[in-house]
């Protein structure tokens, strides 16, 4: 007989979990929990509303209003919502807050890029997980409870 837990996906945590993007981010991380299926919805509908300005063709919008979109979707569905060792110039902490204004300058693109990249990770994470959990499921045996051919 087949337990619950072999049919229940393989989630992280609400909050997430903390990603190094790497590259030129040092040690910098940010707390995500991967591009989800409300970012990707949102997304769409985003780049298709930016589109109508130019004749319903998406890849005509310029990228820079496509990038913006995206953060917007990033933030707003809270696709990353926190970030860890980053300080100012005075060597302080900077927040969050802080953090989520600055992206939208386009002087901190490469923070920017990191967001993206973080969130671009804990998804391939994410789905790595999940192909090794369906990986390890039992394999049918072919028959229903009754000993009748499923089919498989």
């Amino acid at each position: 007989m087949a337990t619950l837990d072999i049919v229940t996906a393989a989630e992280l945590p609400p909050e997430g979990e903390w990603i190094a993007p790497g590259g030129d981010m040092d040690d910098i991380e940010f707390l995500t929990v991967g591009f989800t299926d409300a970012y990707t919805d949102a997304q769409n509908l985003r780049h298709r509303r930016l589109a109508r300005a130019y004749g319903g063709d998406v890849g005509a919008v310029p990228v820079a209003l496509l990038r913006k979109a995206n953060l917007e979707c990033l933030l707003e569905k809270r696709c990353v919502t926190g970030i860890r060792n980053l300080l100012d110039v005075n060597k302080q902490p900077i927040s969050w807050d802080e953090v989520k204004v600055m992206v939208f300058d386009p002087k901190y693109r490469p923070l920017a890029d990191g967001l993206f990249a973080a969130a671009r990770l804990a998804t391939l994470r994410r789905e790595a997980d999940l192909g090794e959990a369906e990986g390890n499921s039992a394999k049918s045996s072919g028959t229903n409870s009754n000993g009748a051919p499923t089919g498989n």
